[in-house]
């Protein structure tokens, strides 16, 4: 293994054992560091929108209550694929 392998691992197992600070149902952001190509990456496991969603369009047609509680305001969790993304690398 390697760092990369490390911290997801230690990730996984914050999930488990302290799941309002980490997990599954969250987002994920990371820096990577290539050694070979001395190159750094940010990798952004940030929730996703449906493609078809114009949010400025929407923030502008909606309150600002009814924008709270619509299905726009929520995201897709990306802490699970953006673990996925970092092992790509």
């Amino acid at each position: 293994g390697n760092a990369t392998d490390a911290s997801i691992a230690i990730v996984a197992a914050l999930a488990v054992t302290e799941p309002c600070s980490t997990g599954l149902g969250g987002d994920f952001f990371a820096l990577h560091y290539h050694n070979e190509s001395r190159d750094v990456t940010c990798v952004n496991g940030s929730g996703r929108s449906p493609a078809d969603v114009r949010a400025v369009e929407e923030i502008h047609r909606l309150s600002e209550e009814e924008w709270m509680f619509s299905p726009h305001s929520v995201t897709v969790p990306g802490a699970a694929r953006g673990w996925e993304d970092m092992l790509k690398r």
